[in-house]
């Protein structure tokens, strides 16, 4: 019934993801950890899922709720490790992908904290890094110069910096 509802819904029946969420939420009073409860949560973020990567950049909203609904769903079912840490994971990228870095940094933040022993935290870890980054002072950046020289973040302390990053196989660049 899940699954049916969940379809219904997109293709266009708003009323059957209003019901899919209501059923959910009727087997998780009843059973936290019943098959279905599980099954009906995760229609719902699966819905939410198909939804934010059929709008893509053009409503940011349904990116948020996936966000939301799976770690809604890390939430309500711990037990459920790597379901709630692979939608975790694909919500922080679909999140990252429209310009949704909070959301993003929320999911992945979610995954380090619940599951920081699993393979999923390995797979976040640098994304987690990079998105901490703005703001943070630049302590330790160098590399070779085009002379054959080395240059170091510390030769310019107290001016702006711009550093601009590429592929060796970048079109630009080519």
């Amino acid at each position: 019934l899940a699954d049916a509802r969940k379809q219904l819904a997109l293709l266009g029946e708003a009323d059957q993801a209003q019901l899919l969420s209501e059923d959910a939420e009727a087997l998780f009073r009843r059973d936290k950890t019943s098959f279905a409860a599980v099954e009906s949560a995760l229609r719902i973020v699966q819905l939410a899922q198909a939804q934010a990567e059929q709008s893509g950049r053009t409503d940011t909203r349904w990116a948020s709720a996936f966000a939301r609904q799976s770690r809604l769903f890390a939430e309500k079912f711990p037990q459920e490790t790597n379901r709630a840490a692979m939608n975790l994971l694909a919500a922080g990228r679909v999140c990252e992908q429209v310009g949704l870095i909070s959301e993003a940094t929320s999911c992945y933040t979610t995954i380090e904290e619940r599951y920081p022993e699993s393979p999923f935290q390995e797979s976040i870890a640098g994304s987690l890094r990079r998105l901490r980054l703005p703001g943070q002072k630049l302590t330790e950046f160098g590399g070779s110069t085009v002379e054959g020289g080395h240059v170091t973040i510390d030769q310019f302390a107290g001016h702006p910096v711009l550093i601009i990053f590429w592929s060796a196989n970048s079109k630009q660049f080519a």
